[in-house]
């Protein structure tokens, strides 16, 4: 084989395909700090073999940033995808820190507590879904019953709250706040305005037809009034003449 000829063969052999040594792909669903390190340094031997040509001008050194982001973007899958979704990072040793940072044990409680604490109730959600939710969120942090029904009161709409905690003895079960709540949900779902205005104007037209004689009705009255005074004097002779009996005896 002739020097050209090994040059050439050489060559090909160091010439790397661009998905050689990219690591497996990482999900980030078990928070380990060894599994996140061990990602980022599969990464930067990538970057190591395919190292992009070296640039001068701000611009072009701003997109070879911006590349390296976009294939490490390509590492994750899963949770580890999601979070890095719209994240923006200003150097390499940026990167690898929040990265380290959000999929390490040492930041998952304040993480966690974070999201504990900005839960809030979600207009339509039913009573079970609204306390499901505030219940795997405190799983994380190992809340106990207390912390979950201290969250589940406050985090109900106010005027349900109020009318909760008034009927509520403060021995009520989780279970007891539940039942409470969706029939307050329900109550209010069967008094929305239009069937409340349904409901009066149904009211109305019945004390209308009650209150309002009708033509044949007063006709009646009228009648009965007629007799009574034709029979007016005959009364008052007779009760005249019973007066006086009754003062004889």
């Amino acid at each position: 084989m002739s020097v050209s000829e090994q040059e050439t063969s050489t060559s090909v052999v160091q010439k790397h395909r661009p998905t050689d040594f990219l690591p497996s792909r990482f999900q980030g669903d078990v928070i380990d700090a060894d599994l996140a390190e061990a990602h980022y340094l599969g990464f930067e031997d990538y970057l190591e073999v395919h190292k992009l040509p070296s640039q001068t001008t701000p611009e072009a050194v701003a997109e070879e940033f911006n590349e390296i982001c976009r294939i490490f973007k390509r590492t994750l899958k899963g949770q580890a995808r999601l979070w890095i979704e719209n994240k923006n990072f200003s150097t390499i040793a940026d990167l690898r820190k929040q990265f380290l940072a959000r999929f390490s044990p040492g930041l998952l409680p304040t993480l966690n507590h974070r999201h504990f604490t900005a839960l809030s109730y979600t207009p339509g959600d039913t009573a079970q879904a609204h306390l499901a939710k505030i219940s795997k969120a405190a799983a994380q942090l190992s809340y106990g019953e207390d912390q979950i029904r201290d969250k589940f009161i406050s985090t109900l709409p106010l005027q349900c709250r109020s009318a909760v905690l008034m009927s509520a003895s403060p021995q009520a079960t989780i279970a007891d706040l539940v039942m409470k709540v969706q029939c307050y949900f329900d109550l209010q779902i069967q008094s929305q305005p239009t069937a409340s205005s349904e409901l009066f104007m149904a009211m109305h037209d019945k004390a209308s037809s009650v209150q309002t004689p009708t033509i044949s009705a007063s006709s009646e009255i009228h009648e009965l009034c007629t007799k009574i005074q034709e029979l007016e004097p005959s009364l008052i002779s007779h009760v005249g003449q019973n007066r006086k009996t009754i003062q004889k005896i």
